[in-house]
Formats: C-alpha cells, structure tokens, sequence
C-alpha cells in the first residue's frame, strides 16, 4: 500500500477550469472522405465551443492507431457520429441505396426519383463502420460513461446541436452574427478540406462539389492565410453572408466561421518545459489531414500540407517555406523552436526528400534562418511523444484557472479526498449564463500531485466516500478530473439556478487507489502481499517511498547486503576483519561499511547511517559473547548496561574484556539490520527498490514525477490470482515489472515460466500499462529467457487493440548504466 508523507488532514490548493465539451466526430476516410469531413465540420460549426472539435477517420470502422493514439492525448469528452441523410446515400452509394414504396416493394425509375427528392433531408443511421468506429475511439480514450461496468455506455453517440451536450452557437446571447470567412460550398477535395478545418464552414457542403481551380497567386495567397498570416485578396468565394447579402467588405478584415462558435470563450494553453515542435504533416490522406488537425488543436501550431500545395515541387514556393520557419520560430516568447515534419500516409523517405528540399530552400539559405533543431526533422507518427503537458483547449474567458482552497484528507491507499464539497460553477460572464441550456465542464487539477490520467477509469471512483450517488458525470481526464456542471441526481423544480450545479467531492487518485479501481473494475481485488508489508513497514520507518528506495536500492546497498552474510569462518565471511559473522545475520564497523559502499566519501556514509540508525532500520550495538552459552550477538545501545542479558539464554553478564568480542583496549561499534531489513534483503526485495531508483532518477531535462506500488497480489474471489513486484507511474507512463535476482524465471518447466510472463502480460492490460518491464540485476539473462519472454508476449490475445505496452528486458540493474532492450513496440 502506497504511504503517504502528507499529514491526515490539510486544505488543498487546486486549480478549476470552466470550458466547453471536447468532442471527436468520426467520419468516413475512404475516397468521398473531403465530403464527410467538411460535413462534420458544419455541424460542429452550429455548436458552442465546436472551433475545438477534433475529427477522427475510419475505414470500414476501422480507425489508425497513430489516431487512437493522438485521440488519447486530445481527451475528448464525448466520441460522436453524425447522422447521413437519405440525398448523401443515393449520391454516394446509389446502387446500393434501396427505395420502397408503402408496401415494401422496390421502386425503380421516376417513382424511385420522386420517392428520393421527397426525403432526400431525411436523416437515417450513420455510414457503415461509423459506430464501430466510434467505440474503438471510445474504448481508447475515457469519455464520459452513465454508469460503471465493462459495457458503459457514453452519454451522447450522436452530434446534434441545441442538445443536452450541444448548445447551439448561435442561440448565445452576443454570438457573432455576421459575414466571416469560410469553405465555400462548392469547394471541395483537398483545398477544400484545408480551408474547411482552418476557417470552419458556415453553410452546408454541396455534394457535387470537386477541386477548386486555383491559379498560383491564389495558392500563394491561401498558403500565407493558412500559416495565420492575414492577407488581403482572398478570393471573394470565402466569403460568406447572412440570408446571403453580401456588402462591400474586406476579406483580412473578416473572422473565421469558427469564431462564431466561441462566444464568451478564450483558447488556453497550459504550460510545459518542453513544448512541442512546430509540426507540418505532409500527405492527402484522411489520416493526414486528421493528424493535423488532432495536433493543433492539442498542441497549437500544426498545419497540413496536401500535394495541392506544391509540397512534390522540387523548389518549394516562398510563402510554403517561410511560411514553415515562421510556424518554427515565432513563439510568445520569442524563442526558436524546433520543427518536425511528419506523414501517415506517406513513406519516411519522401518526408525525407520534402526536408531536403526545405533546407536547400534559397529563401531560407539567403536569410540565414536556423531552427532550434540541428538534428533530421522527419520523425515517423508512432515516434511522436503524446505529452499530457503543453496542451491546449477552449476555455471560459477568466475561468480557466480559478484557484480554490479546499479542505482535503488522506485515505488509506495514499488517495486525497476532498472533505466538502466543491464551490458551485458558475459562469460569471452575464450573457453565456443566462443561457438556459448551456452546457459547461470542469476540469480539476491538482498542483504538485501526481494524478494517473485517463486509461478508461469509470467516473464512480473519483467520488468521494459519502458523495451522492451519481452527482454528475465525472471522468479521469488528462487535467486531472473532468466533470459535468449540471446535476444528475434529483433537482426539485423551482430551486435556484446556482443550486442545479454539481458540487461533487472528488479524489485524488493515488497509484495504489488507481489500482484498486482498476482492479474492482475487473472484479478483482488487491492487497499487500508478504513481502509487501516488509516493504510498507521499512517504508513507514524510514518515513516515505522515497526515503525506501534509496535506502535499499542506492549506494548502502552493497553493505547492507553483506549484513545479511553467513558463514563459517569469519576470515571468510569479512577478511578485513571490520566485521563478524552471527547466527543468522552478519555486522558490520563503520569502517566496514565504508568499503563497501557506493559512496563517494565517508561523510555522505555517515549520513546516511544516521539517517537509518534514527528510523530503526539500522542497530548499533557491541558484539559481545555470553560466557555461559559462547552465543556471539549484537547488543544493541539501548540495551546495553554494566551488566546485560544474553538473547539466547537469558544469563547475566559483566560488560567487560571477557565478553568482547576482540580483546582489545575498547570495544568497536557495529552496526546490524533490523529483522525485518534483513528478510527483505534475505528474500531480493532489494531488487524492486533498485529498479524504483532507477526509473525516479533517470535521467531527464526536466524534473520527473514519480510513484510506485511494490509487492501487490490481485485476488478473484479472495484467491490469489498474480503477484506484482512493482508497478510505477513515471511522469505518464505506466510500468508494470517483474524483477529478478537472476538470470532465469521461476519454474523448472517452460509452461511455469510462461504462465508467470502471462499473468503479467494480464495486468499490464487491466491497467492499461505504457510498459511491461521484465528486469534482473544478472548481466544477461540465461539462454532463452528473452525468447520466451517475447513469445508469450507476442502470443498473448488480451491486448485492447490500441493498448499494447511497450515489453522492457533489463540487465544489468543496481550498475551505473542498466541495458535496457525494447523488444516490442505496440503494432503499427
């Protein structure tokens, strides 16, 4: 069980932030897929807060990992479809569209045209592999669900304005009502679909519509605007107006369509010490263009780069390349950034042949512009680092960071529970509150703690003990936790407008009560296996997790293993005699330590002695032998006296030359463990403190936030169903390793040691784990160990599709510089 330094009960600073839903449309990427992307975006374009809505393709239903991956990171609240109408199958799929008359019977010619034109805005179900597609993205991501269990459904399948989930836009006291640049109807493919993403769509798409016919001063003039660079002349058909009369007015000197989505509402970015590159994603996929936009609008700067933009061209047009530089370079702080060019549809080697042409660019040569970035700038999708840091979203204008005291107390897993109830959210902005159907969302964070986000946690286990039940929907979000403002359980008619928001009591989750969660989710239960309360009660002793590992995995270790040495003769056990081999442990002077250990001087040995001695997990004593019974043994300071009793056979003795161990002038100090240090040294649970160590020290140019679990069985029915040696939360990747003493598992039969690489390949999935880490401190593992650790691995079925781990194989553990193999990547 994770313990915690935090006192019982203190206030708790935490930030709140009021925001609009995030959403993911899923859309049809096959060949008609500029249509159903620019479709989307006028939906989203209807709904308050849908500039920030990302779109995500799939084909047959089947959606690209890298997407599920960048879904992951954009955290949308609710994963929708959209509704096709009877026009868009008859165009789209006529030959397969079946029309019947009222008796059910085929119609065929002008009765079937007529039938057609009569419904032809008739809604009907999604396009095939629609929602397939969209629980794929579901089950990647951790949406709002109504209720617990494996088969929860989210609150909304469908993108509908004037809604529950979705307010209108333009129902908004104040929304913007006039003319604004947008894709015009009649623009479609792969122009179209790039103006449509960058300004948004204000009237509904034409079915017929194809490629637009650009000159060059056109594209020019677009590839400027597309790098958010205001240029005049844009041609008059971005232009759209109301009840379409059109005025006399200046293209730079109009919003964007989007804008009208975003009254009351101010785009935030959270801060990040390493923010991402400046991202150009080449290629005309549905893929790529998704990609881009998943990555601007979790990220911020980002644009994409179809071949309709000259992006085969050998020399790259100016506003193209200046345009890419100015992406790099200009950042609010005024510092260059780094660029990074990537492609999901395209081979690495043309993004490759796209650098090189950038870099020889005479535009750029001549003006002597250099990026942060002296390395390639072509990086594969699967090799971007999704960060949970740096992100971006919509956010109510002066409520995206209000900061609240409130009283907290510590659980028994480690978790922050919130003591009272949260303040009411309410939206001080007079026009957005009068509203009366807007829907709103907030996100709560906890400054300097260390939250597992996301990963498909059901909202139930982020309520406090004693909540309500079903207060409102709350789901494990990348801020922290994200929930709905309006109540779910029951409002009396008539009350005050401030009573119908939610004001739940949240946890905060620990490691271990995320493990709890996730555990009880699968049925299952979890407790602190032997060596585990070994572990958690050396941990109370010396005051923290932390305190733990560097104790028993950092420079002391190597003495303190010697303490636990044995043998038969004593110029055997310690030749330098700054030792002495007991009954069953051994002892070691201070100068005994010393050589032993990994530190850099005597003085940091000292300090660390102290340290040990203060909390117990170290004695110091006198060796001294009983004259009745000859039993060699540490006495330990306070137990000493003139006259002293032996441990074995109770008899008195003089504390004098006669009972020391050497007869010397005066006798020496040693120093011993505690019994419970020496079974866990006994029993290698040194191995999963060395491996803690190392991953909360690894190197970084940032600090690193981390936490662990160690020693833990999950039990089915109160049986034991799989131990764990460690189970860590370094910054946002989650670990589940097996650590070993040796080079071989355990189990003399092939099936043992591959049931043991089953069950954890078992929790690395009910956890939804980044990593499963198979470690030995041996400096390689024994003839085809790593083989059967692949294999199994590679062979396991339970695997969600967007969640296979990354398999670790350490060697080498407790050295300066552990080998690390990464014997698997999840599949492209």
């Amino acid at each position: 069980m994770t313990v915690s330094d935090a006192s019982p009960m203190k206030y708790s600073v935490i930030n709140r932030g009021l925001r609009p839903a995030r959403v993911a449309i899923v859309f049809d990427g096959g060949d008609n897929w500029s249509y159903w992307a620019r479709r989307a975006l006028f939906l989203a374009g209807q709904i308050w807060g849908g500039a920030g809505f990302a779109l995500v393709p799939h084909r047959a239903g089947v959606v690209d990992p890298i997407l599920l991956r960048a879904c992951r990171a954009y955290d949308p609240d609710y994963i929708v479809a959209f509704s096709h109408t009877v026009g868009e199958y008859c165009h789209f799929a006529s030959g397969s569209f079946i029309v019947n008359d009222d008796s059910g019977n085929p119609l065929t010619g002008e009765a079937r045209a007529a039938k057609i034109a009569e419904h032809v805005d008739e809604e009907l179900e999604p396009g095939p592999g629609a929602m397939e597609a969209r629980e794929a993205v579901a089950r990647a991501c951790s949406p709002y669900r109504l209720t617990g269990g494996d088969e929860s459904p989210e609150v909304s399948h469908f993108l509908e304005a004037s809604s529950a989930e979705f307010p209108a836009a333009e129902a908004i006291p104040g929304a913007y009502a006039g003319h604004v640049l947008h894709c015009p109807p009649s623009w479609g493919g792969l122009a179209g679909a790039a103006v449509a993403s960058h300004a948004g769509v204000a009237s509904p798409p034409d079915l017929t519509a194809v490629e637009p016919e650009l000159d060059k001063a056109t594209l020019r003039q677009l590839l400027y605007w597309l790098f958010d660079r205001r240029e005049p002349n844009l041609p008059r058909d971005l232009l759209w107006f109301p009840n379409g009369v059109a005025t006399g007015v200046l293209t730079e000197q109009s919003p964007l369509a989007h804008d009208r989505t975003t009254t009351g509402l101010v785009a935030v970015q959270s801060s990040a010490l390493d923010a991402w590159p400046a991202v150009a994603v080449l290629g005309d996929s549905a893929e790529d263009f998704a990609l881009a936009r998943l990555i601007r609008l979790t990220y911020g700067r980002c644009v994409w780069l179809p071949t309709v933009f000259g992006i085969d061209e050998e020399k790259l047009s100016h506003p193209l390349s200046s345009g890419l530089f100015d992406l790099a370079t200009k950042t609010a702080a005024g510092r260059p950034r780094s660029l990074l060019l990537t492609s999901v549809s395209r081979p690495v080697d043309n993004v490759l042949d796209f650098e090189r042409r950038l870099r020889d660019n005479e535009n750029i040569r001549i003006s002597g512009r250099l990026l942060a970035n002296d390395g390639p700038w072509a990086k594969a999708p699967l090799d971007l680092e999704w960060t949970r840091t740096g992100t971006g979203h919509f956010a109510v204008q002066e409520q995206f960071d209000d900061i609240l005291s409130i009283p907290t107390a510590i659980d028994e897993s480690g978790a922050r529970e919130m003591v009272a109830a949260l303040p009411a959210p309410v939206i001080d902005n007079q026009a957005l509150a009068t509203h009366p159907g807007l829907a709103w969302h907030i996100d709560i964070a906890w400054p300097q703690e260390h939250h597992v986000r996301g990963r498909g946690l059901h909202g139930p286990h982020l309520f406090a003990p004693g909540t309500s039940p079903q207060p409102t929907l709350a789901r494990n979000s990348r801020t922290g936790i994200s929930y709905r403002a309006d109540r779910f359980d029951f409002v009396v008619a008539g009350i005050q407008s401030v009573n119908r928001l939610a004001r739940p009591t949240l946890r905060h989750l620990s490691l271990r009560a995320f493990i709890d969660a996730k555990a009880d989710e699968h049925r299952m239960t979890v407790r602190t296996s032997d060596a585990g309360q070994r572990t958690a009660q050396l941990t109370r002793m010396l005051g923290g997790r932390t305190q733990f590992a560097e104790m028993f995995g950092g420079p002391l270790l190597p003495a303190l293993k010697m303490m636990g040495q044995v043998g038969n003769s004593i110029d055997k056990t310690f030749p330098d005699g700054d030792g002495v081999a007991l009954r069953d442990s051994g002892v070691l002077s201070f100068p005994g330590i010393c050589s032993r250990s990994e530190c850099d001087d005597n003085s940091d040995v000292r300090v660390r002695v102290d340290a040990a001695l203060r909390a117990g997990v170290l004695r110091r004593g006198l060796v001294l032998r009983c004259q009745t019974c000859q039993t060699k043994q540490l006495q330990t300071i306070d137990a000493l006296g003139q006259r002293w009793s032996c441990e074995r056979c109770n008899d008195t003795n003089d504390l004098d030359h006669t009972t020391w161990h050497h007869s010397t002038e005066e006798p020496t100090w040693f120093y011993g463990l505690h019994p419970v240090a020496q079974q866990l040294i006994a029993d290698h649970g040194d191995v999963p403190a060395l491996l803690a160590r190392h991953l909360a020290n690894a190197p970084s140019r940032r600090p690193v936030q981390y936490q662990d679990v160690m020693e833990i069985e999950l039990l089915e029915d109160n049986a034991p169903k799989v131990e764990t040696d460690l189970i860590a939360y370094r910054d946002d990747t989650l670990i589940v390793a097996e650590c070993k003493s040796s080079a071989v598992l355990g189990g003399t039969k092939r099936a043992t040691r591959g049931a043991e690489v089953h069950k954890k390949c078992q929790v690395a999935a009910w956890l939804r784990a980044d990593v499963l880490m198979f470690a030995t401190t041996a400096s390689e593992w024994r003839s085809g160990v790593a083989e059967l650790i692949k294999g199994y691995f590679q062979n396991y079925d339970g695997w969600p599709e967007h969640d296979v781990p990354e398999l670790h194989l350490v060697t080498g553990l407790g050295t300066a510089t552990p080998n690390i193999e990464v014997a698997e990547r999840s599949p492209k």
